[in-house]
């Protein structure tokens, strides 16, 4: 559950700093900057990107995409997903 608050803030975070009006853009976050990520995909490097509008969002890593099915408010296959890749389970 700890885990799944993470990314969540971590998302969210994300989202905090993406503009609003004008033309939709893609705003993605890295693993790289955010304290604690390497307990979500340990040893990886993964960057979480959302739309503007919030109704896109996924997750990247090793060049794989775990894409959540209806923006960021339905993302926890996506997120199980990711997490079970990156952690081998």
């Amino acid at each position: 559950m700890k885990k799944f608050l993470a990314v969540t803030l971590f998302v969210f975070g994300a989202f905090a700093l993406v503009s609003c009006g004008g033309e939709e853009k893609v705003k993605c976050e890295s693993s790289k900057d955010q304290e604690g990520s390497n307990l979500l995909c340990p040893g990886k490097n993964f960057t979480v990107c959302a739309t503007e509008s919030g109704d896109e969002a996924w997750f990247k890593v090793d060049g794989k995409k775990f894409k959540c099915k209806g923006g960021i408010e339905d993302c926890d296959e996506a997120f199980e997903e990711f997490y079970n890749y990156c952690t081998g389970n």
